[in-house]
């Protein structure tokens, strides 16, 4: 029966415009819907409220069982420890990096596409929304894998478990587990090689990684290798296949709607990162990594206190936060079911909103655009199969969505 339900919940979540169906009419009527123990929240105003409100709209119940390869910010409530962990992160991932990030993502999606070009076709997935922050990670992060195969599935499989909407996910984590140990395995044998390199005489490459084991070497930091560990590990997982699902949505959605396809290229012809940015998290906001969001509340309060609407919640429910829902209504975003590349990046919710805003955002909203870029300067980018090509999943996970394009003629 669970894996029924997962089943279920998967390929509802595929089918964005079923679900701004739904949400559109029980937003108008049943903005906070109870069912049982559960409430589904669908306007943006109380959306993010409960995510600002977070000592009474917890994550750490649901999102610590998932975190196979140990914790990580994204299994954290407010703690202490969160607080120290998420400033230690700030100072190995710095503002002054993202420009790198950009041009790392430009450079292994021209490799990629220099091979595409006279074949006239690629999988989207595979040779470019998979590779791109694959080598991202093993260059900025400085985590390579031991090859490429073992290091996709690991990240794959790993990050299923934390993005899968179903509530029961006994499957996923047993797979997951194995996973989890082979890649701590090989984290603990980098972390020891990375050790020697940086207490030799040679100068070891700067990344992310060695930025910790620095501060690890630093004897009045007294920061462990264990949460070296833990932390490479959650930025390995949850900086790929994220970024690769969200990348092959948006990517989907501009190349299925004619005026954001056309809009998007011009933009690619002219070099203009910065509109081609707003072109592909608009198109997101139509077809969201997340469309619903989860969180616990762990003791009786009032959400929406002091206002109309004002709805009593019971200690113990489990919210769940329809972001989709939330970046179609009408009273936060102007003309909601119109594709606007206008709309400012800020207020979209595809990574969240307050203290579990991702981590990463900044480094996703980095690369993205760069490698849409270049994707949209091929000729006549289209999916395959006359235009009917859709993406292929493995549970939550996209494996592949086939595109073709006008090759070029050889010189």
């Amino acid at each position: 029966m669970a894996s029924v339900t997962a089943s279920v919940m998967q390929r509802l979540m595929r089918k964005p415009r079923l679900l701004r169906l739904i949400f559109g009419v029980l937003r108008r009527f049943r903005p906070i819907l109870k069912i049982r123990n559960a409430v589904l929240i669908l306007r943006h105003e109380d959306v993010t409220e409960i995510f600002e409100r977070d000592d009474d709209f917890t994550l750490a119940e649901v999102m610590a069982p998932r975190m196979a390869c140990g914790r990580f910010l994204l299994g954290m409530d407010r703690s202490p420890q969160y607080e120290a962990e998420r400033g230690l992160l700030r100072e190995v991932c710095l503002p002054d990096d993202l420009d790198r990030v950009a041009e790392l993502a430009g450079r292994f999606c021209d490799q990629q596409l220099d091979t595409a070009r006279a074949q006239g076709r690629l999988d989207l997935v595979r040779d470019i929304a998979e590779y791109v922050p694959r080598n991202i990670v093993a260059e900025y992060f400085g985590v390579p894998g031991p090859n490429q195969h073992d290091m996709a599935i690991w990240q794959r499989k790993l990050a299923s478990l934390i993005v899968d909407p179903s509530p029961d996910t006994s499957g996923l984590k047993a797979e997951a587990a194995r996973y989890a140990e082979a890649l701590n395995g090989y984290l603990d044998d980098l972390i020891e090689e990375r050790l020697q390199q940086l207490r030799g005489p040679g100068k070891p490459p700067d990344n992310v990684l060695n930025r910790l084991l620095r501060l690890h070497l630093t004897p009045s930091r007294e920061i462990g290798k264990d949460v070296v560990k833990r932390n490479i590990a959650g930025l390995c997982v949850t900086g790929t296949a994220p970024v690769t699902k969200a990348m092959t949505l948006l990517v989907y959605q501009l190349l299925s709607m004619p005026d954001a396809r056309e809009g998007v290229r011009a933009a690619a012809r002219a070099a203009d990162v910065e509109a081609v940015k707003h072109f592909a998290f608009e198109a997101l906001r139509f077809n969201p990594l997340f469309p619903i969001q989860p969180r616990i509340c762990p003791h009786n309060t009032v959400i929406r206190a002091n206002k109309p609407g004002a709805t009593p919640i019971r200690g113990g429910s489990k919210i769940m936060l329809a972001t989709l829902s939330a970046m179609f209504d009408g009273e936060a975003y102007y003309l909601p079911d119109r594709f606007k590349p206008g709309r400012a990046i800020g207020g979209y919710l595809h990574f969240g909103h307050g203290m579990h805003e991702c981590f990463g955002r900044q480094i996703a909203e980095a690369q993205i655009p760069m490698t849409v870029m270049k994707l949209m300067r091929l000729p006549n980018l289209r999916r395959a199969s006359r235009g009917k090509a859709r993406i292929r999943y493995d549970g939550p996970a996209v494996i592949g969505l086939p595109l073709e394009f006008d090759p070029e003629a050889p010189a």
